[in-house]
């Protein structure tokens, strides 16, 4: 049996919004790739998830900017599987398993969305530990205060 949601108690718009950064490819990149026939579109999807990610980073929420990230770094190898599988003139049997693996990881991304959205702390497969720790080197990171610029008194 799973145990109760760790995050249940984060407002339930942000964490749909973390959940959107996780299946923001399935979500806008599949219909903007039907509705304009170009891959290239399909690549806006991480940028979407970035703007999340430094969004909730900028605010200090640690665990919600952390599944932001995993999304980011989720719909990157999306979007580059469906660029190189559309643009590139790849034999028949690669391009269907170029496909195929997207399509299942197309899958595992609404799977972290959901748990996001319940509130679950979801991690990848293998991209879950990089990016938690990647996360959270960001979010000790010292911002940059440009010296140039005349200080709020």
């Amino acid at each position: 049996m799973r145990p109760h949601p760790s995050y249940s108690d984060v407002p339930v718009t942000q964490r749909i919004f973390a959940a959107f950064s996780h299946c923001v490819a399935v979500i806008i990149g599949i219909p903007a790739l039907i509705i304009t026939g170009s891959s290239v579109i399909f690549l806006i999807c991480p940028v979407i998830s970035y703007l999340i990610c430094r969004r909730y980073r900028k605010i200090q929420l640690n665990w919600l900017s952390s599944q932001a990230f995993q999304g980011t770094i989720a719909n990157l190898l999306l979007g580059l599987s469906m660029f190189v599988g559309l643009e590139f003139n790849l034999p028949g049997g690669i391009t269907l398993f170029i496909f195929s693996i997207v399509f299942i990881a197309a899958i595992y991304t609404l799977w972290g969305a959901l748990d996001v959205a319940l509130g679950f702390d979801f991690d990848y497969i293998i991209l879950g530990k990089i990016s938690k720790k990647v996360s959270l080197i960001n979010q000790t990171r010292k911002k940059f205060e440009d010296p140039y610029l005349p200080t709020k008194k």
